[in-house]
């Protein structure tokens, strides 16, 4: 457990890093509300990405897809599938909040903390496309490339390479 936090603490702060950059786009309040697909490295990514984009499609009756691609269970901290049940759950509850029903919520479940390196991104590129062509949004929403955490730089690497 200890570990656990340790790592959530380094995340927390990466993270807080991340979004002192300055090259970000403000989205018009006015924007109309669209079919939306969101993809997130790890379980509240989604949120923190697209979290008002997301309840602004809801409110208006939109579809909003959401992909988790990492476990949010690095092997490196020798951590369980408890923690990836938890985390899941915790963002089936989070998002429920807002009427995104469990059946809009993708678990990829590859594993966190360098996936890229341990997975084969082929695949990965393969299996994205797929959920990009099954669900046919209007915007997709994904990590923005930080050059900080790998997840989220290899998650928006994926996705963009996924739609070339």
């Amino acid at each position: 457990m200890k570990n656990l936090i340790i790592f959530l603490l380094i995340l927390s702060l990466i993270f807080i890093l991340g979004c002192a950059q300055k090259n970000y786009t403000i989205i018009d309040k006015d924007l109309p509300a669209a079919n939306i697909l969101v993809f997130a490295a790890h379980q509240d990514d989604e949120i923190i990405c697209a979290g008002g984009r997301m309840i602004k499609a809801m409110q208006n009756n939109k579809t909003v897809n959401v992909v988790i691609v990492t476990d949010g269970s690095p092997k490196e901290f020798n951590e369980n599938p408890v923690i990836t049940n938890v985390r899941n759950n915790e963002t089936i509850n989070a998002l429920d909040k807002i009427n995104i029903s469990k059946n809009n919520i993708i678990f990829l479940n590859v594993d966190d903390l360098g996936f890229i390196f341990d997975s084969n991104g082929n695949e990965l590129v393969d299996k994205i496309l797929g959920i990009i062509s099954e669900k046919n949004p209007d915007e997709i929403y994904i990590p923005a490339y930080e050059g900080g955490h790998i997840d989220h730089d290899s998650v928006h690497v994926l996705v963009t390479k996924s739609l070339k």
